[in-house]
């Protein structure tokens, strides 16, 4: 090798000493700023030292990430305790990148330092969901125009990706699903939301938590409304039932070791919970054609099991109207049993017996024969003095009720009763003026 060359490397050799050298002397600075409180210096000191990382020893580059991610959280806390708006814009959102640097700390430390390390990614996961939600929250609150909703959203995913990279848990799993479909990534949704369910099925709380039912509510919502696939819904529907019942079930096993109060609060959330959850399944089967049979099946068992709900006893009675007209106007009266002030089940039944007058009529006209069509006649009459009787009683329950004065003068005008037409029409000139 020639003189010159020699010296090339020599220097080169000088250059890289120099250099390995200056990037330990910034993590001995850092080290020394961070211990001091001077908490800015020290992310300054500790970045120029990441910046030649590979040129830092293992034990050394481990070092380097390990206190990069303890000044962000505590340049974190500082701006969270302080309230300082200067020191939140700049480190009010480091602690997934603490998290990054915690877990490449973990990559090159010594077995020495990992329990310090998992204490440190630990003791983020908490952190990480409460500002996920508090960014959700603030996405979904309407004060933002899209474009900054859509960056609230992105950093809001952000946060709960990375709890998730701490631990799994339906939790985390749930407010992933609610970010994406708000995002706009029903798929992506609709497996989170599987996942929530599936971890609560295979690791259980130990004490219940009736909202998790919620996460099949909203998978079975994508699944019908974005995915189209009715089926898939209401057997998600079906499951997520299941796991509440199961779970109302074990709430009695605990119920003496539970803080008072704690007992009726978690069995009112869940008696929703199961309640919303069979609503939604009622709804999707009644407006599916190919699920007519299964759902007043469906409608049986749950009357059975609750026979004085006025909502689901008068949606029983809706969906009977396609296949028996006779049951459907019995449900409809059980319904006025059940709550004679509610105006839907007599407007309904009157509805009902306006079809019957208006169907004898039209065989009256149709028949050839004057002693039937008379019959058919009296018949109509019959049935439309019924509907008047049921209208009547839908208007005394909503005085406001225009669809139901129509409906009166309507009956009024083919029985010639025109004393009483024009009583309803004045009734309805108040109600549209």
């Amino acid at each position: 090798m020639s003189r010159n060359a020699l010296i090339s490397l020599f220097l080169a050799m000088l250059c890289t000493m120099a250099g390995q050298g200056q990037y330990s002397q910034a993590l001995s600075a850092a080290r020394a700023e961070y211990e001091a409180g001077d908490q800015e210096n020290a992310l300054i000191s500790i970045q120029k030292a990441l910046e030649g990382a590979w040129e830092l020893t293992e034990v050394e580059r481990g070092e380097a990430f390990l206190y990069k991610g303890k000044i962000l959280v505590q340049l974190y806390q500082i701006a969270v305790s302080t309230g300082d708006e200067n020191m939140a814009g700049k480190y009010g959102n480091v602690l997934p990148e603490a998290l990054e640097a915690f877990t490449e700390a973990a990559g090159y430390c010594d077995e020495q330092r990992l329990p310090e390390i998992d204490d440190e990614i630990q003791a983020l996961y908490y952190p990480l969901l409460e500002i996920g939600v508090g960014l959700l929250e603030y996405s979904s609150s309407g004060e933002l125009n899209e474009s900054l909703r859509n960056e609230y959203l992105s950093l809001t995913r952000i946060y709960f990706e990375s709890a998730l990279n701490i631990e799994d848990g339906y939790l985390p799993y749930d407010l992933l699903g609610q970010t994406l479909l708000m995002s706009g990534d029903s798929l992506g949704a609709a497996s989170s939301f599987g996942r929530s369910v599936e971890w609560y099925g295979r690791q259980t709380p130990e004490q219940p938590d009736m909202l998790t039912g919620y996460a099949s509510y909203r998978k079975a919502i994508i699944e019908r409304y974005f995915i189209h696939d009715p089926e898939r819904a209401v057997y998600t529907l079906s499951d997520g039932i299941a796991l509440v019942e199961k779970e109302m079930k074990r709430l009695e096993t605990l119920k003496s070791g539970l803080p008072p109060g704690k007992y009726d609060e978690i069995r009112l959330q869940g008696i929703q919970v199961k309640n919303d959850l069979i609503n939604l399944k009622l709804d999707i089967m009644m407006n599916e054609p190919d699920m007519t049979e299964k759902a007043l099946q469906e409608f049986e068992n749950v009357l059975k099991t609750n026979p004085g709900d006025y909502n689901k006893i008068v949606a029983y009675a809706g969906l009977l109207e396609k296949a028996d007209i006779e049951k459907a106007i019995d449900m409809y009266l059980k319904a006025t049993e059940v709550d004679a002030t509610k105006e839907l089940a007599w407007f309904n039944l009157g509805v009902l017996y306006n079809n019957k007058g208006l169907q004898w009529i039209t065989l009256a006209v149709e028949s050839g024969d004057g002693n039937t069509a008379g019959d058919y006649h009296s018949q109509a009459n019959a049935a439309l003095e019924k509907a008047a009787e049921y209208f009547k009683k839908a208007l005394d329950c909503d005085p406001d009720s225009l669809e139901s004065v129509k409906a009166l003068k309507n009956i009024c005008l083919r029985l010639n009763k025109t004393e009483e037409w024009k009583l309803y029409d004045e009734i309805e000139k108040r109600i549209t003026q």
